[in-house]
């Protein structure tokens, strides 16, 4: 995840809560899969 902060002053609550949702985020743990394309027809023997 990348997280846009601003230094300005003007933005300070939108950087801190931008900060805490980033900290959030670093606790989720996910786990990719690769997606596997299937012989339709092998797929519907398989099925019967």
């Amino acid at each position: 995840m990348i997280a846009n902060v601003w230094a300005d002053p003007e933005h300070v609550d939108e950087t801190i809560s931008t900060c805490r949702f980033a900290q959030r985020m670093s606790c989720v743990a996910n786990e990719a899969v690769v997606n596997v394309k299937q012989d339709s027809e092998k797929l519907v023997r398989e099925l019967k």
